[in-house]
């Protein structure tokens, strides 16, 4: 009786482990194939990691993220070419820091406005001065951007210059009144 079940339980024992055995190696296959999969989606991250790097950084226009209050935490290599500010002295101040004296008073009530609404907006003019005295017109475009409670943490935009276009406007106008 002692050998039978000896028998049976060297036979439970056995299947068990089996089992077991067969446990482990799909546990490890499902591993590598997890593996794989996040190899393959962190290479496909990085290429569109650099496409939209590469884009913001070849467009004409200038693109910015800020904080919630404004400051400039990110800027493309464009507002050197536009406005001859190097990126480092554009981070960490507002917007409205490149605003011509005039346009900041006159504009700084609206964008303390917006920062707080967390709206988005569209064709948002503000006149700047370049690092050489230059006048830049631009039209600013951008999106709130809130974290995952819904509060907002800043703002992602596009500024487009439209100095060209003002200046043709102006000069179209000019000339109809006269």
């Amino acid at each position: 009786e002692i050998a039978v079940l000896r028998k049976r339980l060297s036979a439970l024992s056995t299947a068990i482990l089996f089992l077991v055995f067969l446990l482990a190696l799909y546990s490890i296959r499902q591993s590598i194939k997890a593996d794989r999969e996040r190899e393959h989606l962190l290479r496909s991250l990085e290429k569109s990691s650099e496409r939209f790097r590469n884009l913001v950084e070849t467009t004409s226009d200038w693109v910015w993220e800020t904080d919630k209050g404004g400051k400039v935490t990110y800027s493309s290599p464009q507002v050197t070419e536009l406005l001859g500010y190097p990126i480092e002295e554009i981070k960490g101040n507002s917007l409205l820091h490149l605003a011509s004296p005039n346009q900041a008073t006159i504009l700084g009530p609206a964008f303390e406005k917006m920062l707080t609404e967390g709206n988005p907006f569209k064709g948002f003019e503000m006149t700047c001065w370049g690092k050489n005295g230059q006048i830049v017109v631009f039209e600013n475009n951008g999106v709130p951007v809130f974290d995952d409670q819904g509060k907002l943490t800043g703002y992602r935009g596009v500024n487009r210059d439209i100095t060209e276009r003002k200046i043709a406007t102006e000069a179209l106008k000019k000339s109809r009144d006269e």
